[in-house]
């Protein structure tokens, strides 16, 4: 990835977003059960919610807003993360998120003071993906989304 260049690093964060909303939508046909299905309806809300709070970050600085197109990728990823079991899909999402978390820790660290809220709740952001995808793996599926949850200006109902 590079070293960041602040603020066109900026794209990543909302990028990131942009396509974990996508793919959690795209998973949801794959999801066994209602539990399953709010769980990554949960998950894409976060992201929506999230990329909405980073627009005017990226319009201060004359970034572009559009969302492009991420079809291509979604349907490439998709199968592989569907291949698997539920469990299965935790494992590799929480290793990627690891990945996530440092780059964003890494944007947020050479960000200016003024944007250093919006910074560092994308790192709380992520570790809340964490947590979920680690309590669910610990075997406590019931409050795993807590911390997302937490974040939500609007949760899902479960069902």
């Amino acid at each position: 990835m590079g070293e960041p260049r602040y603020p066109h690093c900026l794209l990543e964060l909302y990028r990131s977003e942009i396509f974990g909303e996508r793919i959690s939508l795209a998973m949801l046909p794959w999801a066994k059960t209602a539990e399953e299905r709010w769980k990554l309806g949960t998950i894409a809300q976060l992201e929506s919610e999230t990329k909405a709070r980073l627009r005017p970050l990226l319009a201060k600085y004359g970034l572009p807003l559009d969302e492009g197109d991420v079809s291509g990728a979604v349907a490439e990823l998709l199968p592989i993360l569907t291949a698997g079991s539920w469990e299965d899909f935790m494992r590799g999402m929480n290793a990627d998120l690891h990945k996530f978390l440092a780059v964003f820790r890494g944007i947020e660290s050479i960000g200016p003071e003024e944007d250093r809220s919006i910074l560092q709740s994308m790192i709380v952001h992520e570790q809340s993906l964490i947590t979920f995808t680690e309590r669910e793996l610990a075997g406590d599926p019931h409050d795993s989304l807590k911390d997302v949850i937490d974040q939500l200006a609007y949760p899902l109902p479960r069902p």
